[in-house]
């Protein structure tokens, strides 16, 4: 009796997996186009005009990141585009198994090519800061510029911590992703939301969003997957810091609790000296929304020195 009420349990998670799946991308649908990169399908938001920016988001995110907090006021200035990363909100994941940080590179750099967007400033938020860097080692000569909000940029020390590590199980990873993710969600993404955005309050729009689209079974496995295998692309990535010729700007939150400025943005800036560090006060991991006038500022700052450098080049 008891193993039948375990599986009737378990049935009845999957299936209200399966149903706010279905409610989620019902909810929030894909905003943009979609664009075929290397054979992979890739969603991508594109708004204004004028100099070229590529947003790219960080873990649990999606271009939803930025059409819910600053994307409209930046589109006002700048030619922008938004982009899912394989596996996220509405892109492709490719069957490769194990993708690093220059796989994402990879797959967004051609989808801007598709796209025909030269040389843009390239804004990484978290770990999206560091596919922005691999994107810009790979193809330093289609890169205006670089700018990190919190960009996680140095390996982590320690466990990865289990509900990444869940997933890759075998027999039990299935399960947890498709009976267990969504109701331990419910249980813990308020506290996840709490650290992300302290010291302020997580926008409540946001976290709804976001949360739906990254329960979703195939969208957490994506993003499981890639911390399991981000410090594989940092290593890599550390002795090749020197190369990085682009301006660079460092965006940095001196209350982040997720990518502290002292591990990450001050040790990268320590290995390439040309980059700036722009500090917001009492800043959070995700200022995108509670402070955007300081991250447009500091974009207005990173191509002020891309036009400045492509000047000198003349």
């Amino acid at each position: 009796m008891i193993a039948f009420g375990i599986v009737l349990v378990l049935l009845a998670a999957f299936l209200y997996s399966r149903l706010k799946t279905a409610e989620a991308e019902k909810k929030y649908p894909p905003l943009g186009e979609f664009v075929s990169a290397d054979g992979v399908r890739m969603h991508a938001v594109r708004r204004g005009s004028g100099r070229p920016v590529v947003f790219i988001h960080g873990g649990f995110g999606s271009s939803y990141d930025f059409t819910l907090s600053f994307f409209d006021r930046a589109s006002s200035r700048y030619d922008c585009l938004a982009v899912d990363r394989p596996g996220h909100g509405y892109s492709q994941r490719p069957r490769k198994k194990d993708m690093t940080v220059f796989d994402h590179a990879h797959y967004i750099f051609e989808t801007v090519k598709a796209l025909k967007i030269e040389r843009p400033v390239l804004v990484g938020h978290s770990l999206g800061g560091a596919v922005a860097l691999a994107y810009a080692l790979e193809h330093p000569d289609d890169v205006a510029g670089l700018m990190m909000i919190n960009g996680y940029l140095t390996p982590f020390t320690g466990p990865i911590h289990p509900i990444h590590t869940a997933s890759a199980v075998p027999l039990f990873g299935p399960l947890y992703l498709h009976a267990l993710v969504r109701p331990l969600g419910n249980l813990f993404t308020g506290s996840i939301g709490r650290k992300v955005f302290y010291p302020e309050n997580p926008p409540a729009d946001y976290l709804k969003t976001a949360t739906a689209l990254a329960m979703r079974p195939a969208h957490f496995s994506a993003n499981a997957a890639d911390v399991r295998h981000l410090c594989k692309g940092l290593r890599q990535m550390i002795p090749r810091y020197s190369e990085i010729r682009c301006p660079v700007v460092l965006l940095a939150g001196d209350s982040d609790l997720i990518a502290p400025m002292s591990r990450h943005a001050e040790a990268f800036a320590r290995a390439v000296p040309h980059a700036e560090i722009l500090i917001l006060k009492e800043g959070a991991h995700q200022p995108c929304f509670s402070m955007a006038e300081d991250v447009l500022a500091a974009l207005d700052r990173t191509w002020e020195k891309a036009a400045a450098e492509g000047t000198k080049k003349l």
